[in-house]
């Protein structure tokens, strides 16, 4: 017997990513009420019956809103606002997968007055980015360096796939950028090309008076995304983006038969990746359990929305500009 307390989600898309949605949304408490797949999708049935949807769609005609109180859309980026625009006008609530659209225009067209739209920017729910946040709040001025490398992309890639990918992909981590330190003042940038084609380029970013921050971007660099951030005597740093460290000093390594001097860090060891972190695609569980909220009349708690989404599509849109600059 089905739980009437239990808000009904619908999954649009049965890819990889589809998988840790689902135990997410699972482990807080929605009711699995339907996945659709494309038509004859043997992935997608054999999802249906993995975690005992009940009802297996192939067509999105097929879904019965009056059903279900939430909807989940994890398809491919070109088919995103496609499929969002179906369900708009209704007053589910609508979880749907980053970058939203490849180009921030096609975010304009949509409703910014509808408060039941979330942003899939799973990142922004990390345990390690709450602590980095927090302790950031404390900064009157900082320094730091933000490293994005983008391994999605094959040997002969041209420039429009490197910045597609960039913006299909590394919208997460401007999303980031936007939400720890806010938009930016100013830009300034050098970038690595060779025979026309891009490589990279270092971006010098002001977050506002004494708030400065160095952005490397670059493609095939096989190197984990991070961002540090020095001020004083501290370093708050994701390295890579799930852990939080915080260094407090520096002390002497006393080695044996060399005159090298070494020192290392001293670490301040009171925090602790989270067990939902775990046991979940980082940042997944968190995100479900505010999407909880939203199925609610009367939520009002704060979460990624269409306009976060197209500012970070501005910022990434900032970027490509320069990275193609004449």
């Amino acid at each position: 017997m089905e739980d009437i307390l239990k808000p009904k989600i619908c999954f649009i898309g049965a890819g990889n990513v589809s998988e840790h949605h689902i135990k997410a949304a699972k482990c807080n408490g929605f009711d699995l009420h339907s996945i659709c797949g494309r038509k004859n999708s043997i992935r997608a049935k054999s999802m249906a019956e993995k975690y005992q949807f009940t009802n297996y769609l192939q067509s999105i005609q097929e879904i019965n809103v009056n059903q279900i109180d939430a909807i989940s859309i994890i398809v491919n980026p070109a088919n995103l606002i496609k499929i969002y625009k179906k369900f708009e006008p209704t007053n589910l609530a609508i979880l749907i997968e980053k970058p939203v659209a490849l180009e921030s225009r096609k975010i304009e067209s949509l409703s910014k007055e509808r408060n039941r739209t979330m942003v899939a920017f799973n990142r922004r729910y990390y345990s390690s980015v709450h602590q980095f946040k927090r302790n950031l709040s404390e900064l009157s001025y900082f320094q730091g360096h933000a490293n994005y490398s983008e391994l999605s992309w094959a040997l002969n890639s041209t420039n429009k796939e490197k910045i597609d990918t960039l913006k299909s992909n590394g919208i997460h981590f401007f999303d980031l950028l936007l939400y720890l330190f806010g938009k930016p003042k100013s830009i300034d940038f050098k970038r690595i090309l060779n025979t026309d084609k891009i490589f990279g380029g270092s971006f010098i970013i002001s977050f506002g008076f004494n708030k400065i921050l160095t952005l490397d971007i670059n493609f095939g660099i096989p190197h984990n995304h991070s961002l540090e951030i020095f001020s004083g005597n501290q370093i708050f740093q994701l390295k890579p983006l799930e852990i939080f460290s915080k260094t407090i000093g520096m002390k002497h390594k006393i080695t044996r038969n060399t005159k090298v001097k070494s020192y290392i860090p001293v670490l301040e060891n009171n925090w602790k990746l989270s067990k939902q972190d775990v046991s979940h695609k980082a940042g997944f569980f968190e995100m479900y359990k505010s999407f909880h909220e939203i199925t609610k009349s009367d939520n009002k708690i704060k979460f990624p929305n269409l306009e976060d989404a197209e500012n970070a599509l501005e910022f990434a849109e900032a970027i490509e500009l320069m990275l193609r600059a004449k």
